[in-house]
């Protein structure tokens, strides 16, 4: 058999070995296989030349070798599916949850006592019926999994309906890192901790790199940092196999899942800064994975990335001259900072000043020229609407673009300082930050809906005068 290579073998191989065993009992055409994705074309060769694909020219069919299989069959035994960050095999246009190993997480019920459980007993039962909740920007969606508890186990929670917002008690909270430029599923969420490695441009000292001292136990750094109401949190810094910091784990008391995870980000935030700031690297959480140990109910905040779009074999339709499309090139390079920005708010004011300059370009054709055009498509309608409080149903975007400003100012205040922005001492509070980049979240999403439409209207279509 072949041998896994020093270096690390690119998920997609994993994945199109995967898309061959288990969708095509191991055999398919060659165009069939270059439809598992974009990705799939450039992985063909590779895996040939590792030996696990064998190329048939006089059927066009490409087959996984007896060496593939056993190698895939190595990767999915070491979790080399999962290997940076919630990366896990392409299974189509489907999303997929993994669900946790139910035996990798009982040891967090040792310890507990009734008094725990009885936090969970003696609470009002639980009636709705929860559902993920999918945001509109690629950002963060949410996910539970909650363990049922059978009448017949022998079980303090026997019985007994969970529910998945969670209760006061602890909460073992491990934020998984992401390198830039590593590969990630966006339509799959991996809710087992346990399976994910995570990966990071940090690599620690050989001594904490998760080896068992003496005693069994892990030898880990951790770092102690008090939060804003004066806890002590222990965080763990844990590494991927090859000794690069993966992972960060912590326990935290907390009322429910958002106490935990609002608690667990929000004392280790300055942390992360402080690193990225004195190593000069970058340091991206791709999910927060949180366990209630008293339950084991799981929830996951994932980063939704941005699906896959193909590409039209002449997307410009043989060339395109930018000098015909006053502005064009501005607006789409403020939407490209919007999209690519891991700043919620910096995101914001990219896709507002779009708004704020088509509005400025449409009051100087109307002043010189004299034209007035309709765009009647302009108003928060259909699907649109799940973005929008009730009272923005049915309004023009030009209400909205109002009712947005006080946003823009406390955004653009926070980031040019000087005159216009805050003092000195106001940079000093996160609080402050965090607070901000919550309210601009849903500022976003709105925004970019509304500059799609007014960049169609402007550039792409000719609306009625």
């Amino acid at each position: 058999m072949s041998e896994w290579p020093e270096l690390i073998i690119d998920d997609r191989v994993v994945m199109l070995l995967y898309r061959l065993t288990m969708d095509h009992e191991g055999s398919a055409s060659e165009s069939e296989v270059k439809d598992f994705g974009v990705w799939a074309e450039p992985t063909i060769d590779v895996a040939i030349t590792s030996g696990w694909v064998h190329r048939d020219l006089s059927t066009d069919t490409l087959e996984i070798t007896s060496d593939g299989r056993e190698s895939l069959s190595r990767v999915l035994d070491s979790r080399r599916t999962i290997v940076f960050g919630g990366s896990v095999p392409d299974e189509g246009p489907h999303f997929r949850i993994v669900s946790q190993k139910m035996e990798n997480v009982w040891y967090l019920q040792q310890g507990l006592t009734r008094e725990d459980f009885d936090r969970v007993l003696n609470s009002e039962d639980y009636e709705a019926v929860y559902k993920p909740r999918t945001l509109g920007f690629p950002d963060r969606r949410h996910f539970h999994i909650t363990f049922v508890w059978g009448p017949n186990r022998n079980h303090p929670l026997a019985g007994h309906t969970i529910d998945p917002r969670g209760y006061p008690g602890r909460y073992v909270v491990t934020l998984i890192l992401h390198r830039q430029g590593a590969p990630d599923n966006p339509r799959a969420v991996q809710m087992d901790q346990g399976e994910l490695e995570g990966d990071s441009h940090l690599r620690l000292p050989e001594e904490f790199s998760g080896k068992r001292n003496t005693e069994g136990q892990r030898q880990l750094i951790s770092i102690t940092e008090e939060s804003s109401n004066g806890e002590f949190i222990e965080y763990l810094l844990i590494p991927n196999r090859w000794g690069r910091l993966g992972k960060i784990g912590t326990e935290v008391e907390a009322r429910n899942f958002e106490e935990a995870n609002d608690k667990a980000y929000r004392t280790l935030l300055p942390i992360l800064c402080d690193l990225s700031y004195r190593y000069n690297v970058p340091l991206n959480i791709l999910q927060v994975n949180t366990i209630e140990r008293t339950t084991l109910t799981h929830a996951v905040e994932k980063v939704h990335d941005f699906q896959e779009a193909l590409l039209p074999a002449d997307p410009f339709g043989g060339g395109i001259d930018y000098s015909e499309f006053p502005l064009y090139s501005t607006f789409t390079y403020l939407y490209r900072e919007g999209l690519n920005s891991s700043s919620i708010a910096y995101g914001f004011l990219c896709l507002y000043r779009i708004i704020e300059g088509i509005y400025k370009v449409r009051k100087k054709r109307a002043a010189e020229a004299g034209e007035r055009r309709r765009y009647d498509n302009e108003r928060v309608e259909g699907e649109m609407t799940d973005l929008f409080d009730k009272e923005f149903h049915g309004k023009r975007f030009g209400y909205v673009f109002e009712k947005m400003i006080t946003m823009r100012d406390k955004v653009a205040h926070a980031f040019l300082g000087g005159r216009e922005g805050p003092e000195a001492e106001e940079f000093d509070s996160l609080e402050k930050r965090l607070e901000l980049e919550a309210q601009a979240s849903p500022f976003r999403s709105q925004a970019r809906e509304m500059v799609e439409v007014m960049m169609q209207n402007e550039y792409w279509n000719t609306p009625s005068s």
